[in-house]
């Protein structure tokens, strides 16, 4: 952030007055960055994806302060580029990583407590819930680094629901970050981790306990005036390359199972769990 707001001061001081600023952040506050120019109203969020070559989402995050013109602008950029604009307000972890880390966040929960392995985790969601990686092995792929550090930003603005889980903080600590590093959750190259024994929990009760809170988190959003749901399906889609967005998930396990599962959430793990008020 300090570094960021330092930069942007020095461009607001040299470019000519018609300029927009854009910064590509996936987590931290487009308004406190936007605080240190003196053009909030040209100042907005352009959030790529990793490969960016090859993920054709970017996130238009919007401050408080950001015109309408700036936001045009800024559309008509990533369309140039040919991305695909979603646009969010300024929130914690916009759309993509507010939704994402509660996949990461959940599924190591439930590894942390013993009630799955790692692999039937990561096979649950790839096998049965077609997504193209399992939580573990994407948190590998994108660094278990960014990860910590974006569920951090999460957790100091949202509080103790996006604490990152302590096994997730013990890696990071060592060095073990993922592929890059040649280990975190997994090893790669040269010797493997004998897998552990199956728990043998049945993959579509996993894959209801992972999805269900994604589902609840897209519609916090939704409530909360950040982003409409079909943004929400498009950004999870294309910048996550979830299989179906959380509002067609929601669609298709139909409302008043969601309702229902998260009812049960709430009653046996508490408030992180509370009913969305989109569900009454």
């Amino acid at each position: 952030m300090e570094v960021k707001k330092k930069v942007f001061a020095e461009c607001d001081a040299n470019a000519p007055s018609h300029a927009i600023l854009a910064t590509n952040t996936s987590s931290l506050s487009i308004d406190e960055l936007a605080s240190a120019t003196n053009r909030p109203d040209k100042f907005i969020g352009m959030h790529y994806f990793s490969p960016v070559a090859a993920m054709k989402l970017i996130e238009i995050v919007i401050g408080e302060k950001t015109s309408e013109e700036t936001i045009q602008t800024a559309i008509a950029v990533g369309e140039k580029q040919g991305k695909v604009p979603v646009k969010a307000k300024n929130s914690p972890g916009f759309i993509v990583n507010r939704i994402l880390m509660p996949v990461l966040r959940e599924a190591i929960l439930l590894y942390e407590q013993g009630v799955a392995t790692k692999e039937e985790i990561d096979t649950a969601m790839t096998a049965h819930a077609k997504f193209p990686a399992g939580p573990f092995t994407l948190g590998d792929f994108v660094g278990l680094d960014i990860a910590f550090n974006a569920m951090s930003t999460l957790y100091r603005e949202l509080g103790d629901c996006f604490k990152p889980p302590d096994s997730l903080k013990a890696l990071v600590e060592s060095g073990a970050i993922g592929t890059k590093s040649k280990k975190g959750f997994y090893k790669y190259g040269g010797e493997q981790d004998e897998p552990e024994p199956p728990k043998g929990v049945d993959p579509h009760w996993l894959v209801d306990r992972i999805t269900i809170p994604v589902i609840r988190e897209a519609m916090i959003l939704v409530d909360e005036g950040i982003a409409e749901k079909d943004a929400i399906d498009m950004a999870m889609k294309l910048g996550a390359s979830f299989p179906a967005g959380p509002f067609e998930m929601a669609e298709k396990y139909g409302l008043d199972k969601v309702k229902a599962e998260i009812q049960k959430l709430y009653e046996e793990h508490g408030e992180c769990y509370s009913v969305p008020k989109m569900l009454g």
